[in-house]
């Protein structure tokens, strides 16, 4: 079998297409593989190039929209694993692998396949220590933080990897393993890139997790990429075993880039892609150590006095499961869709459109139901919500304050938010309040982009503060699953308003009852009118509270004064709110202009340190609300290390500020 070997590709796609045909032309062979070794570059369209951690000046739609879109196929089956360059957003839809086009396949973070009974395995990203021992916690829309560690070697999967004992034919990986230049002569290495002298010196050239899985899995080939040069070495790891290294360079005129090698094959096996089923039974029986969680995960070490399974070697029971799940069929299925829209070429693209949300693969989602494993963006993220419009019945009889909505009907709709300096206004009861979940929605996603601000206030223009969510659509939704859809959409809406960095106060100047009061627990404080209301109503509705309500109620004021709140439905005043602990105050104006005022002004206290210092604190309460005390511990001692000796730091120093 010939396999054609590529380094960095950088959305060239053309040209190493082309650069192949010529050069097996010239061998008078055939390629039946092409293997790229990171920095593919999968770029759909605009909003991809947002997520590539690059600068501007290297933000090039280049080539892949084409395979992408269908103008194009690849000429030849490619597979490839992910490097520092890439649009991450793409790949994380697909973190077991899948096709990012049609004929061209991603290993995904870690993977194993059998191309012709040739044994493949890679593992995408670099390698960073701040990072590996962390969960997958990184989700689009990316902060210039999240869109690099996303691509950064994590624990999990070189666990994983180290639990394969059969023979690996081809390991692919992007950085090279570190000390890797011990076993070549590193003259010639040394003339084109002098200054990797002192890492290798050092020995801190490379990647550590590399390193552990050459010596571990001995592979017959690795390749890599990365350092943009040609270098080859050869690993005897002893007497029967040894690894063939080899890094190329990345795609430009006269560089080392691509290669043709011939590695022997079972003939009687046919050339198609399928999954490893060592590699499936591993997925699934490690499938509970999967973290999202943006701390150091816990992986089982075997330890003496271990009682708990260290060893994921498949058991030949496990293998038989496999069997059975895939019917002992293991072609990778040809089942690419497009999960957003391709490039359309034009003079001047859009280089500054906003990333896009996260969004699930189908290919994910049938490979994850079908082995009973985890999908980690799904984990972040939440099942996708998709609410019918609702159908409105001009005859049906108007309910609660539907005859409000009319007469501002015709009434030109304000905007749902605006920015103050430090402090951001949300409106929870827009004039057409049929949008309201959809605004609210929008509002959490800007909000998540405001890096300089510090606080948040929610208030309404009318009598109610929040009523819930539109009529009209709850009628609609008359089922479990569509029901169980609105609430998925309303937990993720509340809770990431509830994560945001930003200290939030609902100003209740009405009524908060249903939904309206499940907003208001979401906040981290709750500051009343003499006319607000708080009432978990939804008993007398025939449901239970659905937008997380019930549990921040419990966190509020315990067990019992949650419970009863919650039998009772009884609409709670303002004074009460203040006994119970639910309202943090009651302003002196129930207008709502100096209500608002009020509110800012009993904010801005709490305001008073950078932003960051505000952020950093939110997030320490926020942690140790949702994770166990020791998980919260660590989180306290590694935020207060990427503070210390950070720029407000260094200025309360420089003025001498102690603790007075």
């Amino acid at each position: 079998m010939i396999i054609a070997i590529e380094g960095c590709a950088h959305g060239e796609l053309d040209q190493i297409y082309r650069s192949v045909e010529n050069l097996s032309r010239q061998r008078n062979v055939k390629v039946d593989l092409l293997i790229c070794c990171g920095d593919f570059q999968a770029v759909r369209n605009e909003s991809d190039l947002q997520c590539m951690a690059v600068p501007d000046k290297f933000r090039h739609i280049c080539t892949f929209y084409k395979y992408y879109s269908g103008e194009v196929k690849a000429p030849i089956l490619t597979l490839f694993i992910g490097g520092n360059h890439e649009a991450s957003n793409y790949l994380q839809e697909l973190a077991y692998g899948g096709w990012v086009a049609p004929n061209i396949y991603y290993l995904g973070y870690a993977g194993v396949v059998k191309f012709g009974g040739i044994r493949i395995a890679g593992i995408s990203g670099i390698f960073k220590g701040h990072d590996y021992l962390k969960g997958h916690f990184e989700k689009p829309p990316y902060t210039s933080g999240t869109m690099r560690s996303a691509y950064h070697v994590r624990s999990l999967e070189v666990f994983r990897l180290k639990q394969l004992k059969e023979s690996i034919d081809i390991f692919i990986s992007h950085d090279w393993p570190r000390g890797i230049y011990n076993y070549a002569d590193t003259r010639e290495l040394l003339h084109w890139k002098p200054f990797f002298r002192d890492e290798i010196a050092n020995n801190v050239l490379g990647s550590q997790a590399g390193e552990i899985l050459l010596h571990e899995l001995k592979p017959k080939y690795w390749f890599s990429a990365h350092l943009h040069c040609r270098f080859a070495a050869t690993v005897q790891h002893n007497e029967t075993q040894s690894t063939n290294f080899l890094a190329l360079d990345k795609c430009l005129p006269r560089r080392q880039y691509l290669e043709l090698i011939e590695v022997p094959h079972d003939t009687n096996q046919g050339l198609e892609l399928c999954y490893d089923p060592h590699w499936l039974a591993i997925l699934r029986s490690t499938n509970h150590l999967l973290s999202v969680r943006p701390t150091n995960q816990y992986l089982p070490s075997g330890g003496p006095g271990s009682t708990e399974r260290w060893e994921f070697y498949p058991s030949q029971e496990e293998i038989e499961e496999i069997k059975t799940i895939f019917n002992d069929d293991y072609k990778i299925p040809s089942n690419f869709l497009q999960t957003a829209e391709p490039f359309k070429p034009r003079p001047n693209y859009n280089r500054n459109a906003r990333q896009a949300e996260a969004q699930l693969n189908p290919q994910t989602t049938e490979f994850c139901e079908k082995l009973g494993i985890d999908d980690p963006l799904e984990k972040l993220i939440g099942k996708p919500i998709i609410i019918s419009a609702p159908v409105v019945n001009p005859d049906e009889i108007a309910l609660e304050d539907d005859d409000e909505e009319e007469q501002l009907g015709d009434q030109s709709e304000e905007p749902a938010c605006h920015e103050s300096n430090d402090v951001f206004f949300v409106d929870t009861k827009p004039q057409k309040r049929s949008s309201m979940m959809v605004n609210l929605w929008n509002a959490v996603n800007e909000l998540e982009d405001w890096k300089s601000g510090k606080g948040i206030i929610l208030h309404s223009v009318g009598e109610t503060f929040c009523s819930g969510g539109d009529l009209n659509t709850v009628r609609q939704i008359s089922n479990p699953d569509e029901g169980y859809k609105m609430s998925t959409l309303m937990h993720n809406t509340l809770t990431r308003l509830h994560q945001l960095p930003l200290i939030s106060v609902a100003l209740i100047q009405g009524k908060a009852l249903g939904g309206g009061a499940e907003l208001a627990t979401a906040c981290d404080f709750r500051l009343f009118t003499e006319n607000g209301e708080i009432g978990f109503v939804q008993g007398g509705m025939g449901v239970v509270t659905g937008w997380g309500g019930g549990t921040r109620l419990v966190q509020l004021l315990g067990q019992h004064r949650a419970l009863e709140l919650l039998l009772t439905s009884r609409q709670i005043a303002a004074p009460e709110a203040v006994a119970l602990g639910l309202a943090n105050g009651i302003t002196k104006s129930s207008e709502l202009t100096e209500a608002v005022e009020e509110a800012k002004q009993w904010l801005q206290p709490k305001l008073c340190h950078a932003p960051q210092i505000v952020h950093a604190l939110k997030h320490i309460v926020a942690t140790a609300r949702a994770v166990p005390y020791e998980e919260s511990l660590l989180n306290e001692r590694q935020v207060f290390a990427m503070l210390w000796g950070g720029v407000a730091n260094k200025k309360a120093l420089e003025q001498n500020i102690k603790h007075k």
